[in-house]
C-alpha cells in the first residue's frame, strides 16, 4: 500500500497473492482475498485475520455495523462479520440467467447495497439488495460496478466511460437519467469495451470525501506475436503480422494453430492458421468465442461462446462448411475430445465456488453427465494419445496440482505434479505431461502401461513476463520439441497509469446540472 503523501508503496506481510483490497470505514484495516480466503490486516502491519472461503474474490465492502459483504467465483453476495463467525448469504444468482452478483457496496445508510449482475451471455447489470429483507431489485441494465457518491448520485460503468443518475438510497430508486462523466477508462477486456464489462469490474473508486482514482483506457487493441518456444526457451516468430491474440491450440497433426483474436472492438473470433502457408481463415464469429480444441482428425473446433444467444460450447468445421453448431447450452470452460471420436470431457461450474468435468457422448443423443464431481473443482482435461487417462487440475489438496486418472471408467487419480501445476497438456508420443507452475514450463516422464507411473518434474524453462499468460495460452507440437505461445505488445508491460482526481465531486455536481 502507499499514503497519498508517499512516493513509495510497502509491503503488508502475510499478504501475498493479495487481490481485491476494500479499506474498514476507519480507515484502519484493509479486506483482501488470498489462498482462498477472505482475509483482514490492519494498514499498520499485525498478524493477518482469516474470516471465510473465497476461492476467487470479487469484491468486497465493509460497513460501520462491523459486517462484510463479499462474493466469489460463482457466489451470490455473502455476509460475515469482521471478528469472523457464520457465513449469510443475502442474494442468490438466478442460475438460468445469471452467473453471479460481483462488487457490492454498502449505501452509507446501512440498509441496503449495490452490487453488479453478471448475467449468462456476460453483459450485466447494476441492482441493489435490501439489507433487512434480501429483497433485490435491478436499477440499470448493461452496467457494470456502481458506487454510490454522497451528492446522491449512483456512479457505474458502461462502454469505457464512467457514468452518473440521480439516486435516492432511502427509497432505492433512481431518480433521472444517466449522464456520461467521464470518457476513456478501462474496464475488463478493454479495449473491446462494447463488450468490455464482462465481468462488471471497471477500474475506479471515489473516496467518501470526493477524491477519484481511475485508470485510462488504452483506446487500441495490443498487437501481440505468434512465437514458437524450444525447451530451452529460444523464441522464434512464427509470423510478421500482429494481432491481439488469445488462447491457441495446435491442431493433431501440426499443420494447423488455432487462435482467438479480438479482430473487432467487442469481438473475440477464433481463427486458424495454416502454417505452412502463414494464410488464415476465420471460423468463427460469434460475438465473443474462445478456448479452441480440436477433434482428432483436425477438421474440427470446439469453442467455448458467450454470444447474444448466452453460454454454449460449438462445434465448427474449418473448411467453412456448416453453421456452428451447439453441442452443449450453458456455461462450459476448456474442453477435450477424446482421441476415439465419440466423446468429450468439459469443465462446468454446477454450483458456486465448483467446477467439475462433464462427458459428452458425441454419437446418439449427445448426453452430458458428471464424470468427476467432487466438493474441489477439476479443470483443464487432456486426454492421453491412446484415449486411456485424462490429465487434470484439482485443488483438493488446498492449490492445484495435476492429475491423471484412467478415462473409462474413471478410475483412482494418481499426482503428476509436485508444488503446484495447472494447465497440463500431454505430449503427441504418451511419454510426458507438460505443466505450468511457479512461472515456468514443467515435464513430467509418464508411462501409461502397464500401469500409469509419472516421474520426477523437470523444469523446462521460465514463461517470462512478456510472454501472454491466460487460460490456453500454450501447446506443444507433435514432436514435444517445441511450444506455441504469444509474445505480449511492449505497451501491455508498461507499468498501470492511475489518475487521482481531489475534490472530484465538484465537478460531478456541475456536469449533473449542465446536463438538466
Amino acid at each position: 500500500m502507499r499514503e497519498r503523501r508517499e512516493l513509495d508503496a510497502r509491503p503488508l506481510a502475510d499478504t501475498e497473492g493479495a487481490r481485491c483490497p476494500f479499506f474498514s470505514p476507519d480507515g484502519r484495516s484493509i479486506g483482501f482475498g488470498a489462498n482462498g480466503k477472505l482475509k483482514t490486516v490492519a494498514v499498520n502491519g499485525g498478524p493477518v485475520v482469516t474470516l471465510a472461503d473465497a476461492a476467487s474474490l470479487r469484491g468486497g465492502s465493509w460497513g460501520t455495523d462491523g459486517s462484510i459483504l463479499f462474493t466469489h467465483g460463482r457466489s451470490g453476495i455473502l455476509k460475515v462479520a469482521a471478528g469472523g463467525g457464520e457465513v449469510m448469504t443475502l442474494t442468490q444468482p438466478d442460475r438460468e440467467r445469471e452467473n453471479n452478483h460481483r462488487w457490492p457496496q454498502i449505501l452509507p445508510n446501512g440498509r441496503a447495497a449495490l452490487f453488479a449482475v453478471v448475467r449468462a451471455n456476460i453483459d450485466h447489470d447494476v441492482a441493489v439488495v435490501d439489507l433487512a429483507t434480501g429483497q433485490v431489485r435491478t436499477l440499470l441494465e448493461n452496467a457494470g460496478h456502481p458506487r454510490y457518491a454522497r451528492t446522491g448520485h449512483l456512479l457505474f460503468g458502461r462502454q469505457g466511460a464512467i457514468y452518473a443518475a440521480p439516486f435516492d438510497q432511502e427509497t432505492l430508486a433512481l431518480k433521472g437519467s444517466p449522464v456520461p462523466i467521464l470518457e476513456g477508462v478501462a474496464m475488463w477486456n478493454s479495449p473491446a469495451v462494447s463488450r468490455s464489462e464482462a465481468s462488471g469490474v471497471v477500474y475506479y473508486d471515489l473516496a467518501e470525501e470526493g477524491t477519484l482514482v481511475f485508470s485510462p483506457l488504452e483506446a487500441r487493441l495490443p498487437k501481440r506475436t505468434l512465437v514458437w518456444v524450444d525447451r530451452r526457451g529460444a523464441r522464434t516468430p512464427i509470423l510478421p503480422s500482429q494481432r491481439a491474440y488469445e488462447s491457441l491450440a495446435l491442431s493433431p497433426d501440426g499443420r494447423s494453430l488455432a487462435v482467438t483474436t479480438t479482430w473487432n472492438p467487442g469481438s473475440t473470433d477464433v481463427f486458424v492458421l495454416d502454417l505452412e502457408r502463414q494464410s488464415w481463415i476465420r471460423v468463427s464469429s460469434e460475438g465473443r468465442t474462445m478456448l479452441p480444441a480440436w477433434f482428432p482428425d483436425s477438421s474440427r473446433l470446439l469453442a467455448v461462446s458467450w454470444g447474444l444467444k448466452g453460454p454454449a460450447l460449438l462445434l465448427t468445421r474449418i473448411d467453412g462448411t456448416g453453421s456452428p453448431e451447439v453441442l452443449l447450452d450453458g456455461n462450459s470452460w476448456q474442453a477435450a475430445v477424446a482421441p476415439d471420436d465419440r466423446s468429450l470431457l468439459v469443465s462446468r461450474a454446477p454450483a458456486p465456488r465448483q467446477f467439475d468435468l462433464w462427458q459428452v457422448t458425441l454419437d446418439g443423443a449427445r448426453a452430458a453427465q458428471p464424470w468427476l464431481a467432487t466438493p474441489s473443482s477439476e479443470l483443464s482435461p487432456s486426454f492421453s494419445p491412446d484415449g486411456r487417462f485424462v490429465a487434470y487440475i484439482s485443488n483438493e489438496s488446498g492449490r492445484y496440482e495435476v492429475y491423471a486418472r484412467p478415462y473409462a471408467p474413471p478410475g483412482p487419480r494418481h499426482q503428476v505434479s509436485v508444488g503446484g501445476g495447472e494447465a497440463p497438456r500431454w505430449s503427441a508420443n504418451g511419454r510426458e505431461i507438460f505443466f505450468v507452475s511457479g512461472g515456468s514450463l514443467w515435464s513430467v516422464p509418464v508411462r501409461s502401461a502397464p500401469r500409469f507411473a509419472a516421474g520426477a518434474p523437470q523444469e523446462l524453462f521460465d514463461v517470462p513476463e512478456e510472454i501472454w499468460q491466460s487460460n490456453g495460452f500454450y501447446d506443444a507440437t507433435p514432436d514435444g520439441q517445441r511450444f506455441v505461445m504469444v509474445l505480449k505488445d511492449p505497451f501491455e508491460m508498461r507499468p498501470i497509469e492511475v489518475t487521482i482526481v481531489p475534490n472530484w465531486l465538484e465537478e460531478l455536481q456541475a456536469k449533473m446540472a449542465a446536463a438538466r
